[in-house]
């Protein structure tokens, strides 16, 4: 057996028998991978949201590998969020989003987004009242890094190109943005909802998380544009109800609130 070292960040853990754990792992080389770790007393267990320098052996199970850690060097660790029980679901709740997308291409781009996310989170944890801004433009990168922002250059009706000045509106089941031509009878709320819909993915989305709030914390109906985005993110994932129980538990979308969709 070879064995490998590689910089990852714990996505995921289980309790197995006696001490010992099977963890997920998301690796800074893009990919997702699963060890066990067999309980010492000199080798510290990992814990969730901990980005660790690991030495592993890796043996093959037919077409499946599993790996096993042999030593753990900690780089980081979430410190002030485990101090918050809120703070620390909102940070296992991202981890678990990432995790569902283990198939996916984007792996290395997730690590990055995860990082960033992460230690936004442990810096800003006097500013409990940001969450509703973290919770949207998280999304809106995760979508973005996912290759499912929705296409805003054009308006899917009449092909008009979008300006940012003009009011649009937002369709989940299409990924896509309409005129207000097309559309009667919203109210202000809803309009104000779905500009800044085109505005997190058309800029502010792409910024750093810094940046990213700071423009979104100076608008209104944050809790209700998050539920907007969940309920575009579910539609594409096609999740089904319980997948991201984290997520769910730390914001709630309640479906009667949702603006309305255009179809």
């Amino acid at each position: 057996m070879t064995q490998l070292q590689n910089v990852a960040l714990v996505l995921k853990k289980w309790p197995l028998k006696g001490k010992n754990l099977l963890y997920t792992f998301l690796s800074n080389k893009g990919t997702q991978f699963q060890a066990l770790y067999y309980y010492k007393k000199e080798m510290i267990a990992p814990e969730l949201g901990e980005i660790l320098e690991l030495s592993f052996t890796e043996r093959s199970y037919g077409e499946n590998k599993l790996a096993s850690l042999k030593e753990l060097n900690l780089l980081w660790r979430p410190l002030k969020c485990r101090k918050s029980y809120g703070r620390y679901e909102l940070l296992c709740s991202l981890l678990e989003l990432v995790s569902l997308q283990q198939s996916s291409s984007h792996q290395r781009d997730f690590f990055v987004l995860l990082v960033s996310a992460l230690a936004y989170l442990e810096e800003r944890m006097d500013y409990p009242e940001e969450e509703d801004s973290f919770r949207a433009l998280f999304l809106a990168k995760f979508l973005g890094t996912s290759g499912l922002s929705p296409q805003i250059d054009n308006c899917y009706l009449c092909k008009k190109k979008i300006d940012e000045r003009e009011s649009v509106l937002f369709s989940f089941e299409q990924g896509s943005l309409s005129c207000l031509n097309h559309h009667q009878h919203f109210s202000l709320q809803e309009k104000e909802i779905h500009q800044l819909i085109y505005l997190l993915f058309s800029s502010w989305g792409k910024l750093s998380f810094d940046e990213g709030m700071e423009r979104l914390t100076q608008n209104n109906n944050l809790n209700l544009l998050t539920k907007y985005l969940w309920r575009y993110l579910s539609y594409q994932l096609n999740l089904s109800e319980g997948q991201l129980s984290l997520w769910q538990r730390s914001s709630e979308p309640n479906r009667e609130s949702l603006p309305r969709s255009t179809v």
